[in-house]
């Protein structure tokens, strides 16, 4: 959705929305990378990557613009779901072994 034309600007704090897809790109990626340091690096890396790269597109875009404060709420999102990912990890991975999914 980020790079679809909008007819009207939205004007208000969208960054709550920008930091939990962020958080949950991050997550996501972190529980299928986790177990690899290389890999796991380099999905944060995509992903902050990622939300500047859109960001950045943004200004190509009818109706959208480029903000710094996006950018700043997608990289805060990618680091919480680091720490959900060091979090979360074992337990989920507990979870799904007790439920004989893995």
């Amino acid at each position: 959705m980020s790079l679809v034309p909008s007819e009207s600007v939205n004007i208000g704090n969208d960054k709550v929305g920008h930091f939990i897809a962020y958080m949950i790109l991050m997550f996501n990626a972190g529980l299928i990378f986790f177990k690899n340091k290389k890999k796991f690096l380099l999905s944060i890396l995509f992903c902050i990557t990622y939300g500047f790269l859109i960001e950045i597109l943004q200004q190509f875009v009818p109706g959208r613009f480029m903000s710094l404060e996006d950018f700043i709420a997608n990289t805060i999102g990618v680091i919480m779901g680091i720490l959900l990912t060091y979090l979360l990890f074992r337990p989920i991975i507990q979870l799904l072994k007790s439920m004989r999914i893995i």
